[in-house]
């Protein structure tokens, strides 16, 4: 059951924001424009377990109860019932679980500067990235801060994103309308990467690896009235409080890309792991669940440069 259920979610769009780190350290050369298109994935160790242990805890039980074909919820049971289901939710607006499609775009405005835009499965980002290591104008003159042989480049970026999160597994769906699930989530991403080129100006490609910060800006709550509907008494009698926060999560991590092609044309495959600490969540007054845990962030794609 619980491996059915994970290879379901494997192959779901996770809507989340972009963070397979695609990039060398070299910037998109002044008046150039780069375009490519990805397949990833999200596999987060901590939404894995927490889906398997709460899927088990019975959303198809809540739809009956909401409905009338099953007795309203009270006492501890039900509360315990309630917080078995709502885990599920945070964590997994907090990090899907599934793969997603990539399409991007960049474009070399300036001779340390280039601008990005990307689509992934939903959520539209933009970055903006400064190279400080390494030759430019194609190679024609050193850079102005630091460089480092012909071959080596670095560069820092800074990428923004807003998602208003919708869950994309239908059992799941159900139980974010049953409760009334509200999820908002702004992130920025500061990756810092270094390169090797492989031959003159990235004409074979480049091995690239980085650190990258992300921070997750996010907004949740439920209405009141739609989780009253689960309970037999008054949520104020069933000792039931309805939780609404403003949180921030901090995630960091390595990455590692290796980007082989020829002038024009690039296959570019990534790997990224970040950690992070979720936080502590407040449950409905029953309990406080604290998330954390790795996510890896794999990555095959195609650019092609023109």
């Amino acid at each position: 059951m619980r491996v059915a259920i994970l290879l379901t979610l494997s192959f779901l769009a996770a809507c989340t924001a972009p963070r397979a780190n695609l990039e060398t350290g070299r910037v998109t050369p002044r008046g150039k424009f780069v375009v490519g298109a990805d397949v990833r994935g999200n596999l987060p160790t901590e939404t894995s377990s927490a889906l398997y242990d709460s899927l088990k805890a019975g959303v198809n039980e809540a739809k009956a109860t909401v409905s009338g074909e099953s007795p309203k919820w009270t006492g501890e049971e039900g509360r315990q019932k309630l917080a078995r289901l709502v885990d599920t939710l945070v964590i997994y607006s907090l990090d899907p679980l599934g793969m997603g499609f990539d399409f991007r775009a960049r474009y070399g405005f300036y001779d340390h500067l280039d601008l990005g835009v990307r689509y992934d499965s939903g959520v539209v980002a933009g970055d903006l990235r400064f190279q400080f290591l390494g030759a430019i104008d194609r190679g024609k003159r050193p850079n102005l801060f630091l460089n480092y042989g012909p071959r080596w480049y670095g560069s820092i970026g800074v990428q923004y994103s807003s998602q208003d999160f919708k869950v994309p597994l239908p059992i799941l769906e159900d139980l974010q309308d049953l409760l009334g699930y509200e999820f908002l989530r702004k992130d920025i991403v500061v990756p810092l990467a270094f390169s090797y080129s492989l031959g003159p100006d990235e004409l074979f490609g480049a091995i690239t690896f980085g650190l990258v910060y992300n921070l997750g800006m996010i907004k949740y709550g439920f209405k009141e009235e739609k989780v009253a509907e689960l309970f037999q008494e008054t949520l104020a009698d069933e000792g039931i409080t309805v939780p609404s926060a403003e949180k921030n999560i901090h995630a960091f991590g390595p990455f590692v890309n290796l980007k082989v092609g020829y002038k024009w044309i690039y296959a570019i495959a990534s790997l990224s792991i970040y950690y992070q600490n979720y936080g502590s969540y407040d449950i409905f007054g029953v309990k406080t669940s604290s998330f954390s845990g790795l996510t890896f962030i794999p990555t095959l794609g195609l650019m092609g440069t023109f």
